[in-house]
């Protein structure tokens, strides 16, 4: 298809026409590639629709094939062609000075429209000649950088002094009151890697906080100028203001290579606290004992809970009833005390003792594969990562540049091949608390979701087990709908991954792993605490006819994985999360001691009525709490 101009969107075309190819087989029962293929377009056995397309056109699903070739080919709406031979041009490895000349050309082009700063490039080919000069150095990764051009060295200073501002202030408190990064933008990497320690601040200016309205003319625009004193407002919108220029009511704003307004940068001039404090100076003369009392800086306060003494009651005491008929206590008046409270701080202070700071992490925690389920971690599963184009979802919109893509490599699941030996791996169980427990595993890597097994499935049934967890099920999908609900879930999960999560999974077997993942704890009325996991837990396990029907696994809660994002705990360290441990009943003086305080928690009208035990009594009708 050509444009205006007549130039051929030839991605775009290739791509529409080898996914016709590919229904048209499909209408044929036969898969065979057109030996008169020409290069103009492309036969099925060469589709550019990606891989995962082609594994439903074997489904036979064919408006699923439709409606996601219709999405794909919005990405390709502005692809143009590049020549072999000008793609060597850029990335031969033979012609290195070139690539570095155009880097550098690239930087002098973002510094000359982003900040109007003029960044010199001499002929870097010479200085990255052989042997080399006092004008390069080498990072810890082998790469040669060259030094930065002395325009930009005052903002790589700044960037760097204002990231350890940021880390100081975190562990020692403010450094400076007046520190600030005088830029919109940032500097370029490979302009900081070159000798980054002479740019560190070795002091920040000492000065002391800025008053309560100091603070609000610094940041608050004209249209909520009422939230100032009235003898300040004017500072905003007179045309006499000598400061009137620092409070624009219309500005520019770069959405740099962002879609959101909110993503941009605001393109407001810096504040000048010198200017504001010479312009409220005759102002705040003027305020009231009130206004001035506010602008004043207090004392950080702590204050604490007093109870009250026999004589602080009277019966002028009020009492405020609970807003309904509900058995809560009316409330009386509280007291409370404050005290000057002084932070804490890591250095020595007169007589206060400073904090001890522990550096690194606290002795046994666990980091990497020994993360608890919940935490993300990479260390889980081997993988590799690429730089390539992948439309990224970022905040629902695709990414127009490259990212980075986590390729996982092939794991136990994928190792297995396919959907009936993955089943005899997996969905065995064991018996726990006298009945068949599903397989524990763990799923949405990298976050590790803990979840029990449903069942496995390929593309013509589904693989489940028996309600005494001893003999495996197979049925085969009968009918078209249990066929396009299966590739629906294949595509929404290969989907999932590519464009949600940037992971590629190109050894993965064309098979899913149906989960219900853990919702909680579940005690049970003798008081045995379990893993909830929704339909298989407690009283609502019944195995006999849940998974007969694929299509109602939805609506129980069922999820579906890829095998690459399935893992299996081969260590202990995730099937032991604390948080989750089952333990059988305890017993009821241990668990609810008297004079315990506790809430009800039954369905009546007293629900969320506090209370205190006063005693247990057991019989053959179960066990009771008194509770007054």
């Amino acid at each position: 298809m050509a444009d205006s101009l007549g130039n051929v969107n030839f991605v775009r075309d290739t791509t529409m026409f080898s996914a016709l190819d590919a229904l048209e087989d499909m209408s044929d029962g036969d898969y065979e590639e057109d030996e008169s293929d020409t290069q103009g377009s492309l036969s099925a056995g060469k589709s550019a629709v990606p891989q995962f397309t082609s594994s439903v056109v074997d489904a036979g699903d064919v408006e699923a094939v439709t409606a996601y070739v219709e999405r794909q080919l919005v990405e390709f709406d502005d692809v143009f062609v590049v020549s072999d031979a000008e793609i060597d041009m850029y990335t031969s490895k033979g012609d290195e000075s070139d690539f570095w000349q155009r880097f550098e050309l690239w930087k002098a082009a973002y510094y000359k429209t982003k900040l109007g700063i003029t960044y010199n490039v001499p002929d870097v080919a010479k200085e990255k000649g052989e042997g080399g000069d006092s004008t390069t150095a080498t990072a810890s990764s082998g790469q040669v950088f060259r030094t930065p051009s002395p325009s930009v060295e005052p903002m790589c200073r700044s960037y760097v002094g204002s990231l350890q501002w940021v880390l100081l202030y975190y562990f020692h408190g403010c450094q400076s009151w007046s520190w600030f990064y005088p830029y919109h933008y940032a500097p370029c990497i490979s302009d900081i890697c070159d000798d980054l320690c002479s740019y560190k601040v070795d002091e920040f200016p000492k000065d002391s906080p800025y008053t309560p309205y100091e603070q609000l003319m610094c940041v608050l625009p004209p249209f909520s100028r009422k939230l100032l004193p009235s003898v300040l407002r004017p500072l905003m919108v007179d045309i006499h203001s000598p400061i009137r220029d620092m409070f624009p009511t219309s500005f520019s704003v770069d959405m740099n290579g962002k879609k959101m307004a909110w993503e941009a940068v605001v393109l407001i001039d810096f504040v000048d606290i010198t200017r504001i404090r010479k312009a409220m100076a005759p102002k705040l003369e003027k305020l009231s004992e009130d206004e001035t009392r506010r602008n004043s800086r207090g004392q950080n306060m702590a204050y604490s809970y007093v109870p009250l003494d026999t004589d602080d009651i009277s019966e002028n005491t009020p009492e405020y009833p609970a807003p309904c008929n509900l058995k809560f206590p009316s409330i009386c008046p509280l007291k409370c005390k404050g005290m000057i409270y002084i932070m804490p701080s890591l250095k020595s202070s007169g007589s206060r003792t400073p904090l001890k700071l522990v550096h690194g992490l606290i002795r046994g925690s666990a980091t990497r594969a020994q993360l608890r389920p919940g935490f993300p971690s990479l260390f889980t599963v081997p993988h590799k990562v690429n730089l390539e184009f992948n439309s990224t979802e970022v905040f629902g919109s695709p990414s127009r540049e490259e990212s980075m893509v986590v390729e996982l490599l092939p794991n136990i699941l994928d190792n297995a091949g396919s959907a009936s030996a993955i089943a005899s791996e997996l969905l065995r169980g064991k018996k726990a608390h006298g009945k068949y427990r599903p397989r524990r595993l763990f799923v949405s890597w990298p976050n590790l979701k803990d979840a029990v097994l449903v069942g496995v499935s390929d593309d013509t049934g589904v693989y489940t087990i028996d309600s005494n967890g001893t003999n495996i099920i197979y049925r085969e999908f009968t009918s078209s709908a249990e066929h396009q609900i299966w590739s629906k879930n294949y595509m929404d999960a290969l989907h999932h991954a590519k464009r949600m999560l940037a992971v590629a999974m190109p050894n993965s077997p064309k098979v899913l792993v149906h989960v219900l993942p853990l919702r909680g704890m579940e005690m049970y009325p003798d008081g045995t605490l379990v893993r909830d996991y929704g339909f298989v837990s407690g009283k609502s396990h019944n195995p006999a006819q849940p998974w007969a029907d694929i299509a109602t696994w939805t609506d129980l809660g069922v999820q579906s994985y890829l095998t690459g994002l399935v893992s299996v705990d081969l260590t202990g360290a995730w099937v032991n999360n604390p948080r989750f441990q089952e333990h059988s009943a305890v017993p009821l003086e241990k668990a609810y001691p008297v004079a315990e305080r506790v809430f009800f928690l039954g369905r009546t009208p007293l629900y969320g009525s506090p209370g205190k035990v006063v005693g247990h009594s057991c019989d053959n009708n179960g066990a009771v709490v008194g509770i007054d």
